[in-house]
């Protein structure tokens, strides 16, 4: 029952594809330009003028999408690129084919729109549609629109023209379609995360429940015995393991609110003292059963500041201290637990080793899995790892 984080590498919603493949489209629509602009130094002034103000119109409709203002990007991005072609197209009367960059632009004006501005797409395809046939309609010759350039046509760039649109293009096809391939792995994987924390949330109900039930079952009978007791020394004995029972429901619970809040609190980093913390986890535990049999090693070698997340770091060693106090092996002489810590230029390496029982390794590799317990001794709720 992890937490898992809803924002992604990559964008799976639908919307979300439609923005990234614009941002690109922008991208590639300004190296183009900056192309084109190297080809037009030789042309009239207002050329030249014209294709730098659109490499700058560009640049603002990049920096309104990343900014999430999508719709008034894409008007201002496609409503700059239809006047650049209803003016150039009647300027130079079609004679560089400029009209034909209106087919590839309206696909991708398709491509990039999204299913949320459907009313504004179709407004600009009308928009698309009729400069279109006025320029028809008129041959390219609008009387408003002074000429410019020669009046012959020009095949480089009329082959310029044509191929940069396409290119444009087949550009926006490619990087959809590598968008939708990347959204689909990274859906796989959400769901793959989602089927592996339904399994844990299955595992979590039935062991609480198992793990509530049987304390919560014992004392429950232990205190119908009592009852039916008449001998004050037996009720006492009775009253001992009923406490038993509540010191184990209250560790139990104490450990599922520890994993609730690792699972949803973020990390808190802040200076720590090592030793100090080391020393106070010990302390609390010095009062479990057996742990006075138990000798404590420590060695630290440090010589930075640290900074961890205190109450985590606590957890862990809480849990694995326990453990080893817990799984002793006193068949032997000496029992011990040897903590060492040692700082390292971008990390800290803390190592906890006891002798006591161990795990087997058929177990070795599940003991960090939901209410695992690898031994049959275990008293735990098999959180303490995970």
């Amino acid at each position: 029952m992890q937490k898992y984080s809803s924002r992604l590498a990559l964008p799976v919603d639908y919307e979300e594809r439609c923005n990234t493949l614009f941002s690109r489209v922008i991208l590639f629509s300004t190296i183009l330009m900056m192309l084109n602009l190297i080809e037009d130094l030789q042309d009239d002034w207002i050329v030249i003028l014209l294709d730098l103000i659109v490499i700058i119109v560009f640049g603002i409709s990049y920096f309104l999408n990343v900014r999430n203002f999508h719709l008034l990007s894409k008007i201002i991005y496609f409503s700059l690129i239809s006047s650049i072609i209803f003016y150039f197209s009647a300027a130079t009367y079609s004679r560089n084919s400029v009209a034909l960059t209106f087919f590839p632009f309206t696909a991708i004006m398709i491509l990039v729109m999204g299913n949320k501005n459907k009313f504004v797409l179709y407004g600009m395809l009308f928009i698309l549609l009729s400069m279109t046939v006025y320029l028809e309609y008129h041959s390219y010759q609008i009387k408003w629109i002074n000429a410019i350039g020669t009046p012959k046509r020009d095949p480089i760039s009329t082959a310029i023209n044509v191929i940069s649109s396409f290119l444009t293009l087949a550009f926006t096809i490619f990087t959809l379609s590598k968008i939708n391939n990347e959204a689909e792995i990274a859906l796989l994987k959400q769901q793959e995360e989602l089927k592996k924390a339904n399994q844990e949330l299955d595992r979590f109900v039935y062991s609480v429940s198992h793990d509530l039930r049987a304390p919560l079952a014992s004392i429950k009978g232990l205190v119908m015995v009592a009852n039916l007791e008449q001998d004050p020394k037996a009720t006492q004995e009775y009253l001992k393991h009923i406490e038993q029972r509540v010191n184990k429901l209250d560790d139990f619970i104490r450990e599922i609110i520890d994993y609730s809040r690792n699972a949803t609190t973020s990390i808190a980093l802040e200076k720590i003292e090592l030793p100090e913390i080391v020393q106070e986890v010990i302390d609390n535990l010095k009062y479990l059963e057996n742990a006075n049999k138990i000798t404590f090693k420590t060695n630290y070698k440090i010589d930075k500041e640290i900074f961890l997340d205190k109450s985590r770091l606590k957890i862990v060693l809480n849990n694995l201290i326990s453990n080893a106090i817990k799984y002793s092996d006193w068949e032997k002489d000496e029992s011990y637990v040897s903590i060492t810590c040692q700082t390292l230029p971008h990390k800290v390496i803390i190592t906890i080793k006891d002798n006591g029982i161990g795990i087997g390794e058929e177990h070795q590799s599940k003991i960090f899995t939901m209410f695992y317990r690898a031994t049959e001794q275990s008293q735990g709720s098999g959180l303490g790892l995970y």
